[in-house]
């Protein structure tokens, strides 16, 4: 079973999405505290979720979540969530996600790791969003201090540092700090991240791309 969740589609949602991200968090099942834009996102569309998890027939199965932007942040808090009220065991979840913003603080990351062992973090190129909220005020290397309660990164993270296109190659971020790998995405100046690279994955326009039924016109 795979659940998807869409992200933003328009420039000025992406505005508002990264203002109301650098609001206050609140705690999320005792593992630490998320944005509470997310988490109240979350809430808002939980309802058309859940009917699909109570199904009788496929109680068995595993499920993916997946989602782009904002999208990527709900499907992340959604595994979270169906592992904790008991829908599925964590081995029976995965997370993929694409351009997902930062869900959390350090200690939510490492408890979703523990949680949601398969967790994958897709990132083209400069894309901005990823490095939103931000995990430190300065160029300094991400911190996972709890005491600094900033925004932290679960999952890792894998970097296509030159594009998505055909034959593309990408890296396994496994360095330190521990998800925030600074070798990877991180390691780019704080003024080189693009819009454009979060709106285009896999070389298509991500808003359009569904509405064309998912057509590669290439």
């Amino acid at each position: 079973m795979i659940i998807a969740f869409r992200g933003t589609t328009t420039k000025l949602q992406l505005f508002v999405q990264t203002a109301y991200t650098l609001g206050p968090k609140e705690e999320f099942y005792a593992m630490g505290k998320v944005q509470r834009y997310f988490k109240d996102a979350l809430e808002a569309i939980w309802s058309n979720v859940q009917p699909f998890l109570e199904l009788a027939d496929y109680k068995s199965y595993s499920i993916s979540f997946t989602g782009h932007s904002l999208g990527g942040a709900l499907a992340s808090l959604a595994a979270v969530r169906t592992v904790k009220d008991g829908y599925r065991t964590s081995n029976q979840i995965k997370l993929i996600t694409f351009g997902q913003p930062r869900v959390g603080d350090s200690t939510f990351a490492a408890m979703h790791d523990q949680l949601i062992p398969y967790s994958f973090r897709v990132v083209n190129k400069a894309d901005l969003v990823p490095h939103l909220p931000p995990c430190k005020t300065t160029n300094d290397m991400c911190d996972p201090d709890p005491e600094r309660k900033s925004a932290y990164h679960h999952g890792t993270e894998i970097w296509y540092s030159n594009g998505m296109g055909v034959n593309a190659t990408y890296r396994v971020c496994a360095g330190l700090p521990f998800d925030e790998d600074n070798t990877c995405s991180n390691s780019l100046p704080d003024l080189s991240f693009k819009v454009d690279d979060h709106t285009h994955y896999f070389d298509q326009m991500v808003s359009q791309f569904g509405k064309s039924g998912c057509i590669d016109d290439d």
